[in-house]
């Protein structure tokens, strides 16, 4: 469903339309353990913008692991530690022994590029900072991985932990070491354990889908045969509210990543749309029909007791919260035009946020509450923008050929995942929060939209 056709919804709604149709699933239990040190930040301040110069060892394969494993590993370290905004990384050849630097600084006139990495064949590293590795074996049936982290040249150890798992699970192991790494050495929790929820027509069927936060381990939740819309996470990243046509009229549910139990949460007659749970999971606002209309409502996590914030005449929808709990950004029409407004959790304070376009839809606030993500129509399509919380400022970050839709930031709001027929059928891309370094996320069959980004797993 296209930005324009999901607001539209909305007007079947006031229409008194709302009978028309458009047309082993759980997360593996915890099975990880760590050799917990006293944590060591290294002070280094995560908003500068020189990065830390990094050399990342081969990883070795100990006793009953093979060279494969650990090559696995290193490679899932590698990408996260590149597609973070952090590092310029070194990559140290196999059998390379390493020496103390010259007094030259070989990273000069490097890029600031998440691709800025250089394989050296000697043991020399000039300019480098820190230096990373790992040994992996298996203990029983478990892989470990021994991670470490060194200064260079002094190699002074900084961080020294293990991360056991169940072999097909060594994706895990090696994002919580590179999390590790990202934590020591910025003070910053990473995301590399992230997920993104989407939807997917790749069955026929448009139907919720899981996705890793870097592209990999695409699995599909539902299976109705049927239309779903609108993933939602909850708090915690235990859970995904969406939208379910099931029943014929679309109505809220919520699925368990658990257990693989999918709840009803909101079923009213007439549409139950665009869920979106506040940061601390305790309270769900989502699009209701009252009196005939669409109107923001606020409920409890479970759906129960909602009650009405929005009064008025036009289509009021896409709620999101900013991270206090304390105010919601929803997209309206009362004055014309689909326009973003701002107003406190009980519906007062009311402030319209967006001045300009003729179409501004589909808001997320940033985890910091310093901007909003929204797409604003233009000529080719919808592009996406960002906006200050305050209503100053906003600035287009996509532009070109094709449409860019749902856009949602990642829990460190450092990137935005997004939907874009750019390159023909929708499909998920991530950028920079300025707009740079797009990469595109997903290539399955069929489109791909409607996106939703998970907060950090517990640690």
């Amino acid at each position: 469903m296209t930005q324009e056709n999901t607001f539209r919804m909305g007007l079947l709604v006031a229409a008194g339309l709302s009978g028309v149709l458009f047309g082993n699933r759980g997360t593996p239990p915890n099975a990880f353990g760590q050799d917990r040190e006293q944590e060591v930040h290294m002070g280094v301040e995560a908003d500068q913008l020189s990065r830390i110069n990094l050399v990342l060892e081969d990883f070795s394969a100990g006793p009953k692991a093979t060279s494969a494993d650990a090559q696995r590993v290193h490679d899932v370290v590698m990408n996260d530690l590149s597609m973070t905004d952090f590092f310029n990384i070194l990559v140290a050849r196999p059998g390379t022994a390493l020496a103390a630097p010259p007094d030259t600084n070989g990273w000069a006139g490097m890029t600031a590029s998440n691709e800025a990495m250089i394989q050296l064949a000697g043991g020399v590293f000039p300019g480098a900072q820190f230096i990373a590795g790992a040994s992996v074996t298996m203990s029983g049936a478990d892989l470990v991985v021994e991670g470490y982290l060194k200064e260079y040249p002094s190699f002074r150890g900084v961080l020294s932990r293990s991360y056991r798992a169940r072999p097909e699970w060594y994706r895990e192991a090696a994002h919580r070491f590179s999390d590790d790494i990202v934590l020591y050495l910025t003070g910053e929790e990473g995301i590399s354990r992230t997920r993104i929820a989407f939807i997917s027509s790749q069955t026929g069927s448009k139907e919720l889908y899981l996705v890793d936060y870097d592209g990999q381990n695409v699995r599909q939740i539902t299976r109705d045969k049927s239309i779903a819309l609108s993933p939602a996470w909850n708090g915690d990243a235990s859970r995904v509210a969406f939208v379910s046509f099931r029943r014929g009229d679309p109505d809220l549910y919520q699925v368990s990543l658990s257990s693989g139990e999918i709840t009803l949460l909101a079923g009213k007659p007439g549409p139950d749309m665009s869920p979106a749970y506040s940061r601390d999971g305790r309270h769900l606002a989502f699009t209701q029909t009252v009196e005939g209309n669409s109107e923001i409502v606020v409920s409890g996590a479970d759906g129960r007791s909602p009650k009405r914030i929005t009064r008025n005449k036009g289509i009021d929808t896409a709620p999101c919260w900013a991270p206090t709990g304390q105010e919601l950004c929803f997209t309206s029409d009362r004055s014309g035009s689909p326009q973003l407004y701002v107003s406190d959790s009980e519906g007062g304070s009311l402030r319209r946020l967006t001045q300009t376009g003729t179409w501004n839809d589909s808001p997320d606030w940033s985890p910091d509450g310093q901007k909003i993500v929204y797409v604003s129509r233009g000529g080719s399509g919808f592009k996406i923008w960002t906006i200050g919380a305050d209503g100053s400022g906003a600035i287009a970050l996509t532009g070109g050929g094709g449409s860019d839709e749902n856009p949602r930031w990642a829990p460190d709001g450092r990137k935005i995942v997004f939907s874009s027929t750019r390159e023909g059928k929708r499909a998920l891309y991530t950028m920079n929060a300025d707009g740079t370094g797009v990469r595109r996320l997903t290539f399955i069959s069929g489109d791909c939209f409607g996106t939703s980004w998970s907060s950090r797993p517990a640690r």
